[in-house]
């Protein structure tokens, strides 16, 4: 049975804001005892929820993720095809650790650009497609599988 993504997302931010409130109430309690327990409580509900967090959104951790979605924020409506891939060279230039992402498509209608991953081990893991039109981009849509 597969989970709706909001529902995951929803269970991750109530187990963090019920974690951190635990460990303000633990914090403030006066009774050792009942201390104890509201950190111990809040210790359950903040290391799973946290581990889930960063496994949903790698980007915090990993600066590769980082950059590739900065890359797509920065492409705007109406910039032309050669505007965008003078972008991802400014991203990212050759004297840099990251590799370039790699077009994996590149028609008159679409351009779509994937993170090419650092080790032949790891999956491709995001992508922007860019809807274009005349050479200009006139949409675009950040895919997190690729």
């Amino acid at each position: 049975m597969t989970t709706p993504t909001d529902t995951i997302s929803q269970v991750i931010l109530i187990g963090l804001a019920a974690g951190i409130l635990m460990a303000i109430f633990a914090w403030r309690s006066a009774r050792f005892a009942s201390r104890i327990f509201l950190a111990g409580v809040a210790i359950c509900l903040l290391v799973p929820s946290s581990i889930l967090f960063v496994g949903r959104n790698p980007w915090v951790i990993d600066a590769r993720f980082r950059t590739f979605q900065l890359f797509y924020w920065n492409i705007r409506i109406g910039m032309s095809r050669d505007e965008v891939l003078a972008e991802m060279r400014e991203w990212y230039p050759p004297d840099q650790l990251r590799k370039l992402p790699t077009l994996a498509e590149d028609s008159a209608t679409q351009l779509k650009i994937r993170m090419t991953p650092e080790t032949p081990a790891e999956p491709t893991p995001e992508g922007i497609i860019l809807k274009m039109q005349d050479g200009r981009v006139i949409g675009k849509d950040y895919s997190p599988a690729g």
